[in-house]
């Protein structure tokens, strides 16, 4: 349930414990269910809000988090995570089915564009009606509007019919009312999406002034920049769990990572890698392969007498790749004989759509030898390029004197995948991730 919390030494303004919300998909179902449970109420039955009937799902499941007075909290998720309902739960729109929501202080939400305008009455009297729902009486109100009126940019219109009104429109009238009601706490769902560049930056300066001066805010956007300009906080919420909680450079991180698929899997992703590197220095690399066991022959002839088995691309002690470090491109092969043979490998994106950069042995004279047996052929790139993200790999073994290929891996077969993980967690890492930025530059800033 939500509750109004009581005064004590505590600094929090909100407390969610345990929060559940569940919907249900079929329509006439939840119709049922609903009369079901209110009749379960009236005959002081328990509804059983902790499980789960046929057709519904948990829009908001176990979430426990406290906002503190001048906090700025973000929550970030995919469409569809429980964003918007946890912020229903909080205004108190939505009924919890589990688990509780305390508040302190006065809340005003911004939660929809225009939410409670009436569309035949004017911004003005809107703005007036609005802040009386908020408690704040006509006098009081009479000492702001003017500010309301010059902080929206839409003095011209503020006696116009709402109905006339765009979309950024009502949006710089609603978020101008809320900042100047003065709440202990401050709600916005997605509402500063519409406007120009040119107001976001007044909202994000008001907004830090606002918290300076006290004030908390729970934000919902999809634009990480805004969370990382305003917020000090994150969470993140998968499917409805709350995935992730830290600060606001941290979450959009994770938020990033989540998105391509680094987060989870990277663990195994290193041990397959470790596990690579090991076995490559304890045969491959040393060529101690017993060459009496014919099993090392498979595939090869006098017209293949090269057969490459993986390409590896990894960090140190066999991580995976990270922007900026040290790194090792790995191509274990197995030939009949031993001779100078040209080499290298391509990165490409993970859709295979765009070569990325490409590198060579063996086209400008320096030639590498293979070995008879299995070995591997290594190339170090001491300030690895590619940024944070997927991506594949291809390689190749050659002829020195026709350059026609001995052997081929991830051009006629499936090409090799890898992961690039980020130098840190920063502002500006985030920002260029955001951006799907492919390399990374070393630049010298003059002025």
């Amino acid at each position: 349930m939500a509750e109004q919390g009581d005064a004590g030494c505590s600094d929090w303004l909100i407390d969610a414990q345990h929060v559940k919300k569940k919907y249900c998909r079929d329509l006439r179902r939840s119709l049922w269910y609903g009369i079901s449970d209110v009749m379960g109420a009236f005959s002081l039955h328990e509804p059983g809000g902790h499980r789960l009937r046929e057709h519904e799902f948990w829009a908001v499941d176990d979430v426990s988090f406290q906002l503190r007075r001048g906090e700025s909290l973000a929550v970030l998720g995919r469409n569809g995570a429980g964003k918007s309902t946890l912020l229903k739960l909080m205004t108190g729109q939505r009924a919890v089915t589990a688990g509780m929501i305390r508040t302190r202080g006065r809340m005003v939400g911004l939660t929809e564009l225009g939410l409670g305008f009436d569309p035949v009455l004017t911004g003005r009297e809107n703005a007036y009606i609005n802040a009386a729902v908020h408690g704040i009486s006509r006098r009081e109100f009479d000492q702001v509007i003017e500010d309301v009126i010059e902080f929206s940019g839409i003095r011209e219109f503020i006696d116009s019919a709402v109905q006339t009104y765009s979309s950024g429109m009502k949006a710089r009238l609603g978020f101008s009312v809320a900042t100047h009601l003065n709440p202990d706490i401050f709600i916005i769902d997605e509402v500063l999406s519409v406007g120009d560049l040119e107001f976001k930056r007044r909202c994000i300066q008001r907004m830090l002034r606002y918290v300076k001066d006290g004030g908390s805010i729970l934000l919902v956007s999809h634009e990480p920049y805004l969370v990382q300009s305003i917020c000090d906080r994150c969470v993140v919420l998968e499917r409805g769990k709350l995935v992730f909680e830290g600060t606001a450079v941290e979450g959009v991180d994770f938020h990033f990572k989540r998105a391509r698929g680094m987060t989870e899997g990277s663990s195994e992703m290193e041990d397959e890698a470790q596990g690579g590197l090991a076995e490559d220095a304890a045969s491959a690399g040393q060529g101690n392969v017993d060459l009496d066991d014919p099993a090392w022959l498979e595939g090869l002839s006098a017209e293949n007498p090269v057969a490459l088995e993986r390409l590896e691309v990894l960090g140190g002690r066999g991580t995976a790749a990270r922007t900026g470090g040290a790194s090792t491109v790995r191509l274990t092969y197995r030939s009949l004989q031993s001779m100078e043979v040209l080499w290298g490998f391509e990165f490409l994106t993970a859709d295979l759509q765009t070569s990325i950069a490409s590198f060579s042995r063996g086209l400008d004279g320096s030639t590498s030898r293979l070995e008879r047996g299995r070995h591997a052929l290594i190339c170090r790139i001491p300030d690895f390029p590619l940024q944070p993200g997927n991506y594949a790999a291809r390689g190749a073994i050659g002829d020195v004197m026709t350059k026609a290929a001995w052997a081929l891996i991830g051009y006629r077969d499936q090409p090799q995948y890898f992961s690039v993980v980020g130098p840190e967690v920063s502002l500006e890492n985030n920002i260029i991730m955001g951006r799907n930025s492919l390399v990374s530059v070393t630049a010298e800033w003059v002025s």
